[in-house]
């Protein structure tokens, strides 16, 4: 399963097809329901490589990382270029 996916949990779903990262499959067998996020957020997101951040730098981005605001204002670009 591709990365921070979520798959409604049935009983014995097991989905059949590629998930993409962000996306929230259900039934059995697992069907496309929608994105969590746009494109352009998705993209960001995956470019941040934010879960291998250490938990220091997790928590102190967790405010931008877990607002519309933080993603979307660009706010989040700035971390890309101190990678």
């Amino acid at each position: 399963m591709a990365n921070l996916a979520r798959v409604k949990q049935h009983r014995r779903t097991v989905p059949d097809v590629s998930v993409e990262p962000y996306t929230i499959y259900g039934g059995n067998p697992a069907k496309f329901i929608k994105k969590r996020f746009s494109n352009e957020i998705i993209e960001l997101l995956l470019k941040l490589q934010w879960w291998n951040w250490d938990e220091e730098k997790i928590f102190d981005n967790l405010e931008k990382l877990t607002s519309a605001r933080g993603l979307e204002d660009n706010e989040m670009l700035h971390l890309l270029s101190i990678e």
